[in-house]
């Protein structure tokens, strides 16, 4: 997993464990996964992405090159 999303979840008060034993998880700081806290994740996802565009449509670049630099930016392989 892209160390970027990592960093996202930990800031919205998840836990990441990497496991070889039982697979990679996320855990929250409270007992089961919290709605708020799962809502923090994805608006700092989003936010992420935002900033992403926006560099790209300061600099007039297609379309297509925010697909590819979001993916790279997530570690997203298709």
């Amino acid at each position: 997993m892209n160390e970027r999303i990592k960093e996202l979840g930990r800031t919205a008060g998840f836990a990441f464990i990497e496991d070889g034993v039982y697979g990679d998880r996320w855990y929250s700081s409270k007992c089961g996964m919290n709605a708020s806290e799962f809502e923090k994740f994805a608006e700092l996802i989003v936010h992420e992405c935002v900033s992403i565009v926006s560099d790209a449509v300061d600099h007039r670049e297609p379309a297509s090159i925010y697909v590819d630099k979001l993916k790279q930016h997530f570690g997203v392989k298709e």
